[in-house]
């Protein structure tokens, strides 16, 4: 696993106003076909997923592991990772966030029944007991010291009461999770908006909607930018930066991301 910088280019926006914030977002030409956690295996769709849903924990911005809806983690023995929980949290819906919610979102993550794209991250977890209403215990089949990292990667956590309710194909386009953004609505096609959550656990954002449009390329999205109908565009290609970092108000962000390499040796011979 490899260290990447990825760029981003936004637009600062003004926010002594009284009025609506909007924030126009590019990050993608294809929009995610589902929201349900269990179906992403790609990037891109963790963008979208990771304004509504959240893990157990996160990665920084120096890459070190940090609390997000767990506070804390030890493991008590070889096999048994023990969580403790944040209280006070709720789902989108005013549903509450508990071990119930964890053990029902890693239930269906361990359960070869459940198709599961990314199940290779925590396929070492045996099963989630429910200790007290804010603690859980991971088993594990062997000694996996790096699952807590993994599980800042998968385990988007969803309600039980309301999943139970309107089921995978329902949930998967009205999805409901504990981000800092909820689902307004989408056509999968053009545009998907979120709204702030107004009682998000880690304090509400100074945006009130998130608005992912869904262009043809980065040419139309470097178009509308330049345009001022566009605030933001991730992963800039660089043959774009230096025009773009032209305009009044406009900031160039890099980040690290993980990236992995990929290298195919030739071992045939070559023909004489």
């Amino acid at each position: 696993m490899r260290w990447r910088a990825a760029l981003c280019i936004f637009l600062k926006l003004g926010l002594a106003h009284a009025e609506e914030v909007r924030f126009k977002a590019f990050i993608s030409s294809v929009p995610p076909e589902s929201l349900y956690p269990f179906h992403n295996s790609d990037g891109i769709t963790s963008n979208h997923l990771n304004q509504i849903f959240e893990t157990l924990v996160a990665v920084d911005n120096d890459g070190r592991l940090a609390p997000l809806l767990a506070t804390s983690w030890k493991w008590a023995d070889d096999s048994t990772l023990e969580v403790k929980l944040r209280e006070g949290v709720k789902f989108h819906n005013g549903e509450p966030f508990d071990s119930r919610a964890v053990k029902f979102t890693f239930d269906i993550f361990v359960d070869p029944r459940h198709p599961v794209k990314n199940r290779q991250y925590a396929e070492s977890i045996a099963a989630v007991e429910v200790v007290d209403r804010y603690t859980v215990r991971f088993k594990t089949r062997e000694k996996d010291s790096f699952l807590i990292d993994r599980l800042a990667t998968v385990g988007h956590i969803i309600p039980p009461e309301y999943f139970g309710r309107v089921g995978e194909k329902e949930f998967s386009q009205k999805p409901i999770g504990t981000g800092p953004f909820q689902f307004e609505s989408s056509d999968f096609k053009t545009k998907m908006t979120l709204r702030k959550n107004q009682n998000y656990w880690g304090g509400t954002s100074d945006l009130d909607v998130l608005e992912l449009d869904y262009l043809p390329d980065y040419n139309a999205a470097v178009s509308l930018f330049k345009q001022g109908k566009l605030n933001f565009i991730s992963h800039v290609p660089g043959v774009h930066t230096k025009s773009l970092m032209g305009i009044q108000g406009v900031s160039l962000a890099k980040k690290l991301s993980f990236h992995s390499l990929m290298m195919i040796v030739n071992s045939m011979k070559a023909n004489s």
